[in-house]
């Protein structure tokens, strides 16, 4: 019984650092994507 928790625990462990990993790579993506908006905005002054 405490094998299935700690077996639970890990699993769910590994889900949300999946999200987390997720969840950074877009927000990597969205700085990114803004700073290339941001260049382009202010090349044409």
């Amino acid at each position: 019984m405490v094998k299935d928790l700690i077996r639970n625990e890990l699993k769910g462990e590994e889900e949300a650092y999946r999200l987390f990993a997720l969840f950074t790579q877009q927000r990597i993506r969205c700085t990114m994507y803004c700073l290339n908006l941001l260049g382009v905005h202010n090349r044409r002054k």
